[in-house]
């Protein structure tokens, strides 16, 4: 369900009756969650008026409700903020008070505020007579008789436009979800844009254009998303976890931790932010407060698959490889499907030097879909390397899963480049193309290449 929309109530301070009526013929739509309201008098005592007025509750806001009179018109406090809702691309909807000649008052009169002071706005061709304004007929409210049905006019058609509003952002919000269904990423994020745009405080359009961000890899606009949300309701547990995944992802490890921090404060028996706080640790070797965040995950979620993949970590990163294995072979148990798991159980059993069981699972691994050499390459620059610092010797077959296959350019000199170190694109087609060079004699020695290279 949509959040209400904002409403900012502009007057002149002579028509302060008028606009307190209009707050009380509001009230049944604020208390049916359609709206809230917001005006002047809701600035607290030390509050920076202009600054709570200007850069705070306007902008944030969804319609503008405008009581027109000749003293409004004159009023440049009024005219201000009518500025700053169309350059912030907020609605205004003019409310009728009296008759006096709004309807040819030109918006390019209007000023708005800017930090160098103030400037002129753009719309030279823009007339208040060009904006919606009510009540029916446009009929001056102080024309009706009874006046309440000249009210009750202005309440009909605000109800009409906030419902349409709302609608249109509900529908907005519910295609992107579809979408994210789909897997349709890009139409998603476009979808609950559309949602904000119509709602600023959709608060589960910007969580979920952030789960959308955050799967595309955007890792900035979804933190700022989940920001976003949080600034609307700071004790949502799942804006915290959902920012802390997007941190997590961009390496902001500390920060990610504090989010999830908070979401557990908020939700205690969540065990995926255990987990995921767990990996956070993890990422920053501090694997014994890591393993305690996965076993308490497993304690509210005992047969949960991610809890003994995290688990594991812990136990590896903290070199007790025996236990790393029991955890990786549990999570596989609990789900087949957990790719890195056979290849991170396959990288514990290096350890162990049960060569059948690394070798078993690092083929696995790679049918899968991982990265093998990558993984392995978290830990160690290479299979040299590792059997250095475990002083071990790995059969010709493992190690040769772990290393780089070599590009097929040798020379007299038995001088040979591998992938990583023809990493870059450019440099593997110049060798190429050397190779053809040496073989049609235009190079004499391999040397020159390797010089060059």
């Amino acid at each position: 369900m949509s959040q209400p929309l904002k409403v900012f109530v502009t007057y002149a301070h002579k028509n302060r009756k008028e606009k307190d009526k209009l707050i009380t013929y509001l009230k049944g739509m604020q208390r049916e969650g359609l709206i809230s309201i917001w005006h002047d008098n809701e600035i607290i005592a030390g509050d920076k008026w202009r600054e709570e007025i200007f850069n705070t509750n306007l902008p944030e806001s969804n319609l503008l409700l405008y009581l027109v009179s000749a003293s409004s018109l004159d009023s440049e406090n009024c005219n201000r903020e009518l500025g700053i809702a169309l350059e912030e691309n907020i609605r205004p909807i003019m409310i009728i008070l009296e008759a006096c000649d709004w309807e040819n008052y030109k918006v390019s009169n209007v000023q708005t505020v800017s930090t160098e002071g103030f400037r002129l706005n753009e719309w030279e061709s823009l007339k208040l007579g060009d904006i919606q304004a009510l009540p029916a007929g446009v009929k001056p409210l102080n024309e009706w008789n009874p006046r309440s049905k000249g009210w009750q006019s202005v309440v009909a058609g605000l109800r009409k436009d906030i419902q349409t509003i709302l609608s249109r952002a509900e529908l907005a919000l519910q295609q992107g979800n579809f979408l994210m269904t789909l897997r349709q990423i890009d139409g998603a994020i476009k979808s609950y844009s559309r949602a904000i745009k119509l709602n600023r405080h959709c608060t589960e359009a910007y969580n979920n254009r952030g789960v959308a961000y955050n799967q595309k890899g955007e890792y900035a606009c979804a933190i700022a998303d989940f920001t976003k949300m949080l600034e609307h309701k700071q004790n949502d547990s799942l804006g915290h976890r959902n920012r802390g995944a997007a941190r997590a992802n961009s390496g902001e490890y500390r920060l990610a931790i504090e989010d999830f921090k908070n979401a557990i404060n908020l939700n205690p028996d969540d065990s995926k932010v255990y987990n995921m706080r767990g990996n956070a640790y993890s990422a920053i070797r501090k694997y014994k407060i890591a393993t305690a965040d996965h076993i308490k995950a497993l304690e509210l979620k005992p047969n949960d698959s991610a809890g003994y993949f995290g688990l594991g970590l812990a136990h590896f990163g903290n070199k007790d490889f025996n236990s790393a294995v029991a955890d990786y072979s549990q999570a596989i148990l609990l789900n087949p499907d957990v790719a890195e798991a056979y290849g991170n159980r396959g990288e514990a059993c290096l350890h162990l030097r049960d060569w059948e069981k690394a070798r078993s699972d690092l083929m696995i691994a790679k049918e899968k879909g991982v990265d093998i050499i990558a993984s392995f390459r978290n830990e160690y620059a290479d299979v040299e390397d590792f059997e250095q610092k475990n002083n071990v010797k790995l059969p010709a077959d493992i190690a040769e899963m772990l290393t780089p296959q070599a590009l097929s350019i040798r020379g007299d000199e038995g001088w040979e480049a591998t992938r990583e170190l023809a990493s870059d694109p450019e440099i593997v087609n110049s060798l190429e193309r050397a190779e053809a060079d040496v073989k049609a004699g235009r190079l004499k020695r391999w040397s020159d290449v390797r010089r060059d290279v």
